[in-house]
């Protein structure tokens, strides 16, 4: 269930579809960092993009995860109980276990699924949480980040490679 997410988020981009400029974007590496999954997609042999899943110990009913590329970063959260009607964009609040709230934009990809675009500083603050609330359309969930620290860094060499061959 995991990996339909991560090709579904590592393809859903704020540039032009991945296809459309020649190679496809393909996942080149994985790596698991405790309860994370660390993914390098390359076309060709050019790294394009970073993603980073919660593979286990994710609460029931929640698929999330971080995708970086040269775009910017994504927060992609799935929840069963969320009823997008439309990918007209909606308000979500992220609160880090440390740090402030932040009001953000959602944008719906799915019934159940939207992105969110963070400003990177806000990865200093999941860094240090244990977990932060999304809420979008008054249904709160929470997602733990424990191990985020050492995720951070797989995640973090992966971003310094983006643009160069791997």
């Amino acid at each position: 269930m995991l990996r339909p997410l991560l090709i579904l988020l590592a393809c859903t981009s704020f540039a032009a579809p991945a296809f459309a400029q020649g190679d496809p974007v393909k996942p080149a590496a994985t790596s698991d960092v405790g309860p994370w999954e660390a993914v390098v997609w390359t076309r060709g042999r050019v790294v394009h993009r970073c993603t980073m899943s919660r593979a286990r110990n994710a609460p029931e009913g929640v698929i999330y995860g971080l995708l970086i590329d040269r775009e910017g970063i994504l927060l992609g959260v799935a929840h069963k109980n969320w009823k997008f009607a439309s990918e007209a964009p909606v308000q979500a609040t992220l609160a880090p276990q440390t740090g402030e709230m932040h009001e953000l934009t959602a944008r719906p990809v799915s019934n159940i699924r939207a992105n969110i675009e963070l400003p990177r500083p806000l990865l200093d603050q999941l860094q240090r949480s244990e977990h932060a609330d999304v809420e979008i359309g008054g249904v709160k969930v929470r997602l733990p980040f424990d191990d985020f620290n050492a995720a951070r860094v797989t995640l973090e060499i992966c971003v310094q490679k983006i643009g160069k061959r791997n």
